[in-house]
């Protein structure tokens, strides 16, 4: 968040992830705080795109199922 608002405005686009230990965990099941996030995003951005990033995964499609659910449940789509 330091970072997004240090930069009002200009975020066109931004790459999302997950930050956790856990290596198969998704949006909302890390550290970040997604709601403040999307918030600034949505208000304060002036973001057009969202990029959702998973590293890695041993079943890649199970995780993309997460993934849009946890996004689901952020309002995101």
């Amino acid at each position: 968040m330091a970072v997004l608002n240090k930069y009002p405005g200009r975020v066109r686009t931004i790459h999302i992830k997950p930050f956790s230990k856990d290596p198969e965990a998704v949006i909302g099941e890390d550290t970040i705080n997604w709601p403040g996030v999307f918030e600034f995003c949505e208000t304060r951005g002036n973001t057009e795109w969202y990029i959702l990033e998973h590293e890695s995964s041993q079943t890649p499609l199970p995780t993309v199922a997460r993934s849009y659910e946890a996004l689901k449940k952020l309002g995101k789509v």
